[in-house]
């Protein structure tokens, strides 16, 4: 997902090491329905489906795991 689709920009430098964020000065906002797959990544999944429901955004939960044991996992 890009994160422009968000309102998020960024600049990621040449060596890959740091990341410059530009805020949108508000909640993130998605202009079109956005698919978001994080696979088993439950530490960035939790804080981005708070900050996302914060906005107006239409959120559905897909419970998709990259693997059968991991889809046992509470995303809490």
């Amino acid at each position: 997902m890009p994160w422009s689709a968000l309102g998020v920009h960024y600049t990621l430098s040449s060596d890959r090491t740091r990341c410059e964020v530009t805020g949108n000065g508000g909640p993130l906002q998605a202009a079109e329905a956005l698919e978001l797959f994080l696979g088993n990544a439950g530490t960035a999944m939790r804080p981005l489906a708070a900050a996302l429901c914060l906005g107006r955004n239409d959120i559905v939960a897909d419970r998709r795991a990259a693997n059968e044991r991991a889809a046992d996992w509470p995303p809490g």
